[in-house]
């Protein structure tokens, strides 16, 4: 046991108190709740120094021994008598200690050994809080200490290996301590205190790599769930936003850095990106544009590493699925006048790579949408009027924006013209040896099966089916739902896109497809158009239906990579046509 424990100390105490405080140490919760009532309200009267030698009083309230049998006392008599008492004296000496702790009153070397006593009780009030039917003064006191007893012990490099051990009971109780901050008045001093000792101590495992799938959904459970754990994230961010009259230096930030760095190691553990989907439908998007443009006016120049990775982190979050849903929202916040404000701003300087990654690959990618384009045309003023140069450092990088520009301004004519219904798609049949020529008022039937095959009659219908589409059917209704995620009106765009650059190409187009034809009578021809291929307005391919890259269903390419055309002259994507 470390001496800072030991009872003598007690002896050490003003003669006052002395006496008490050795009754309490081995008297009944009552006596020791009662005389740490009476302590509390000699504070002024008592030093630092005198509180430190209460720490053996502490140790001997925070005895794990109690902790079963007041368990079963507050299921079955609602927390009343002596144990209701023993928890009153365990969160009084919670409060006292965070004092002594923010003091430094409390030896380095004696953490460890103070952690194991706590932890158990903080798991067990935490459990029990409900049956305790503590009052909200108590219930806030338990918050606001666990939250600054997580950060302190949790950077403590001592005590960090007991932690380790049992991180995954820590994480629940995170999850429910932020909870309940975010729950009463977030932006208040003191739960803003607690909030930044969370993101401190969310930040120092992260850091410290110590996160695993079972780790995270613990923390995922204690926060009340998927969608809880998002509001979280994006409350923490909103309650650190500085208003006009707060300074806006490195502190100011640092809470949502520190959040932003520990949500991106989340992104690494859980699967299929569930916390990106709750985050985007929370309103993660607003929440980190307000914090960009408040950093854009702040005074941040002593650490440029942490505004990359701020940047970093919005284009994470322009990656992740569905990422025409992401760019959508981040540009109705105001992202491309964030960025060209961002040129200007000399402490941005480690962004602009970042940027300019989302200019040249992300953003072209974006705009095969309907609603990106949407979303895009507002800010394509200021886009165009854009000084490219500071976001990038090669010559090559530059020109290549210069032909994504013009790309853009490309597709978004086309959504012009969509838009004004001034675009006429053609349709053809299906079935490849019917002689029905393309047109724009053709009525044809669908697949029932895979709802994308068009067809002018039963007799063309049957035909296809025994000339291969009955092999074909299941595939692209399966790859149909797959882009469920597309608005009909992105799906229809996407067709009429694709048709006006099927037909700047639809000599060689045909030409190829025809000699499959001819070559493969019962073969399965496909057109792929590519738009990952960000060097070209346009790129297709034509080939074999079962030799297609298996990649083209990982939710990585959908967005930009799309199948089209069955029929001879249909410019259709098979996903998006339904």
């Amino acid at each position: 046991m470390h001496r800072v424990f030991k009872l003598s100390n007690l002896a050490k105490l003003p003669f006052s108190i002395r006496a008490g405080a050795l009754t309490a140490a081995s008297g009944s919760s009552d006596e020791r709740f009662k005389f740490l009532s009476r302590c509390a309200e000699q504070t002024i009267q008592l030093t630092t120094q005198q509180w430190t030698l209460m720490l053996p009083l502490f140790f001997s309230i925070l005895d794990p021994d109690i902790i079963q049998s007041a368990g079963d006392q507050l299921e079955t008599e609602s927390g009343q008598g002596d144990v209701y008492q023993s928890l009153l004296a365990a969160l009084s000496t919670f409060n006292t200690l965070s004092h002594l702790i923010s003091y430094e009153a409390i030896p380095q070397r004696a953490l460890p050994e103070l952690w194991a006593r706590l932890f158990p009780w903080m798991e067990f009030l935490d459990a029990y809080e409900d049956f305790a039917e503590l009052s909200s003064t108590w219930v806030n006191i338990k918050a606001h200490s666990y939250a600054h007893f997580l950060r302190v012990f949790g950077s403590n490099t001592e005590n960090k290996p007991a932690i380790r051990l049992s991180l995954s009971q820590v994480a629940f109780v995170v999850g429910r301590t932020w909870s309940r901050l975010i729950e009463t008045s977030p932006r208040g001093s003191q739960n803003l205190d607690a909030l930044f000792h969370l993101s401190q101590w969310l930040y120092i495992w992260a850091a410290d790599d110590a996160w695993d799938l079972a780790i995270a959904e613990d923390l995922v459970a204690g926060a009340g769930g998927m969608s809880a754990l998002a509001t979280l994230i994006v409350s923490h961010v909103r309650a650190f936003l500085p208003t006009p009259a707060s300074p806006r230096d490195r502190h100011t930030f640092d809470p949502i850095f520190d959040i932003l760095i520990f949500v991106g190691t989340l992104y690494e553990i859980l699967p299929n990106f569930p916390l990106s989907r709750a985050l985007l439908n929370r309103g993660i998007v607003t929440a980190l544009m307000d914090a960009f443009r408040a950093l854009l006016d702040g005074t941040l120049h002593d650490d440029k590493g942490d505004v990359g990775g701020f940047a970093n982190f919005i284009q994470v979050q322009l990656s992740s699925y569905p990422r025409h849903k992401w760019t959508g929202k981040f540009l109705q916040a105001g992202l491309i006048s964030a960025i060209c404000a961002s040129a200007a701003t000399p402490h941005m300087e480690p962004a602009l790579l970042t940027f300019g990654i989302i200019l040249n690959e992300l953003l072209p990618l974006m705009t095969i949408y309907h609603s990106v384009l949407s979303d895009l045309r507002p800010a394509f003023e200021s886009l165009s009027r854009l000084d490219a140069s500071p976001f990038f450092a090669e010559q090559k990088d530059l020109e290549h924006w210069n032909f994504v520009f013009k790309m853009i301004e490309y597709r978004l004519s086309i959504h012009q013209l969509y838009t004004d219904g001034n675009l006429n798609f053609c349709l053809a049949c299906g079935n490849v040896k019917c002689a029905a020529p393309m047109s724009t008022t053709l009525k044809l039937r669908r697949c029932g099966g895979c709802s994308f095959s068009l067809y002018c009659s039963k007799e063309c219908q049957v035909q296809d089916w025994r000339f291969g589409h009955r092999h074909a059917c299941a595939l692209l209704s399966t790859r149909r739902h797959d882009y469920s995620h597309l608005s009909d009106k992105d799906r229809s765009f996407l067709r009429h896109l694709i048709f006006e650059d099927g037909r700047a190409w639809h000599d060689e187009v045909s030409h190829h497809r025809q000699d499959i034809v001819l070559k493969l009578p019962a073969a399965i021809p496909y057109i792929l158009f590519d738009y990952t291929d960000q060097n070209s307005y346009r790129t297709y391919k034509v080939g074999l239906l079962d030799e297609l890259d298996s990649g083209f269903d990982d939710d990585a390419v959908q967005d930009g990579r799309l199948v089209v055309q069955r029929g001879l002259g249909i410019y259709t994507a098979a996903a998006e046509s339904c």
